[in-house]
């Protein structure tokens, strides 16, 4: 069971995303918020983070920055979702950090190969 962390502002994206990965056995915390999240995710330690860009407080460049810089928190591979779809957007966000990045609107199917992708091999199989 992998232990997937997202961070979107939007409701329904939340109930959407945590809806289908607990329906492939996965374990999904979920908050809409920035704040305090360094520590929400050292709490949890979770195997891979869904970040979105844009978020009230903090955004997600800068959040990703943070995990990245932070020795505990720096190999969480991390994708972005957004809804910009800018080559420049998505460099910023390679160049942050990022091991992936995927645009809005999802294809729930095509972005759980992406997490197993971004995954080590020995944390994608089940067991």
């Amino acid at each position: 069971m992998l232990k997937i962390f997202i961070i979107d502002d939007d409701p329904n994206i939340l109930y959407v995303l945590k809806d289908y990965f607990a329906e492939q056995g996965e374990d999904v915390l979920t908050t809409m918020t920035g704040r305090n999240v360094l520590e929400k995710i050292r709490e949890n330690f979770p195997d891979i983070i869904l970040l979105d860009v844009i978020l009230p407080e903090y955004n997600g460049m800068e959040i990703l920055a943070k995990i990245k810089e932070d020795q505990e928190l720096k190999d969480i591979p991390v994708i972005l979702i957004s809804g910009q779809d800018s080559s420049h957007s998505q460099i910023d966000g390679f160049k942050t950090g990022a091991d992936d990045y995927v645009t809005k609107p999802l294809d729930l199917n095509v972005l759980y190969e992406r997490i197993k992708k971004s995954l080590p091999e020995d944390r994608t199989k089940k067991g």
